[in-house]
């Protein structure tokens, strides 16, 4: 019987831990897909359903709230063309999800108040 039990609890902690896996794993791919689609195609739009409505950027200063956020990224579609975004690294656990990414892009438009430049960023 314990032993029995035992392998129940085996089976039982190894499913919970593949669907945390499993759910961190399509976290990290939304994620990357958002970031994608809001940058490099410029549709910021599809933020209004990917952020909560108490989100927060760790900006400085951090950035609160979900109209804030989205008009902080909204500064990087109207502030350059030809803007690449690429995630370099990624890593999810539970809900939580980290990037390491690179952005490119030439300064055409006003940046968080600085005007063009017409300078190439990366």
């Amino acid at each position: 019987m314990f032993i029995c039990l035992m392998a129940l609890c085996t089976l039982t902690a190894t499913a919970v831990s593949a669907q945390k896996i499993d759910q961190a794993t399509k976290n990290m791919k939304e994620y990357n897909r958002v970031w994608d689609v809001v940058i490099n195609e410029g549709r910021i739009n599809i933020l209004d359903t990917a952020y909560a409505e108490n989100a927060m950027l760790h900006t400085a200063p951090a950035t609160m709230g979900k109209a804030n956020c989205i008009a902080y990224y909204g500064n990087y579609i109207t502030g350059f063309s030809n803007r690449k975004f690429t995630v370099k690294e990624s890593i999810a656990q539970g809900n939580k999800v980290v990037k390491y990414w690179n952005f490119k892009g030439k300064h055409t438009g006003n940046f968080f108040g600085i005007p063009a430049t017409n300078k190439e960023v990366d």
